[in-house]
């Protein structure tokens, strides 16, 4: 069995907050990882329930380039998460959302992946997750209390760019209103409970 620590991903997602393009093979692990664990049902905040068909991964995962727009959007909202600033990681995964939904180009099982590789990527930079793989490449989860990528403390100053950050995100074209009037809109959860990051 091997152990793939979530600092194995974490020093690739760290350097891409210095330096573009971000590292493919830390954002291929990150999604296949997000695949492996995507629930057969998933609720919408709705009500509706989207039945996720595993076998068809090509109707289930996004383009690379997208995943990679979506980690980086998570790296945010982790930072949020380490800073204490509930409001503003929230925020930014509603604007995220928003904007893919208002898009029109993915299907309800990719949404569902958009949502999970998101909380997969803060579930690594904050240090919660790790994965084991088994065999032919099986993939297991093992929940931990590692600790967060990063280790400078959350002063006022990096608290103040983090939220600047997320605003800036919020603002950007094209501008989705609900993200700053409805920042606690509710998010979709597997049927069997809520993800836990």
């Amino acid at each position: 069995m091997v152990l793939l620590s979530a600092t194995t991903i974490v020093a690739p997602l760290a350097a891409y907050a210095q330096a573009k393009p971000q590292n493919d093979r830390a954002v291929t692990l990150l999604m296949d990882f997000a695949l492996s664990t995507i629930p057969r049902q998933f609720r919408q905040p709705n009500g509706e329930v989207v039945t996720i068909d595993r076998t068809k991964k090509g109707e289930i995962v996004v383009p690379l380039e997208k995943a990679k727009e979506i980690v980086a959007v998570a790296d945010r909202s982790a930072r949020a998460q380490y800073c204490s600033l509930p409001e503003e990681q929230n925020a930014n995964f509603q604007s995220m959302m928003q904007r893919e939904i208002a898009s029109e180009r993915w299907t309800k099982q990719q949404l569902v992946f958009i949502t999970l590789l998101h909380a997969t990527t803060v579930a690594y930079l904050t240090g919660t997750v790790r994965v084991m793989f088994e065999g032919d490449g099986e993939i297991g989860m093992e929940v931990i209390t590692k600790g967060p990528a990063w280790t400078e403390p959350c002063t006022d100053r990096l608290r103040e760019d983090i939220k600047s950050r997320v605003l800036a995100y919020i603002n950007e074209v094209p501008a989705i209103p609900a993200a700053k009037d409805d920042p606690a809109a509710p998010r979709a959860e597997p049927v069997s409970g809520t993800l836990t990051k």
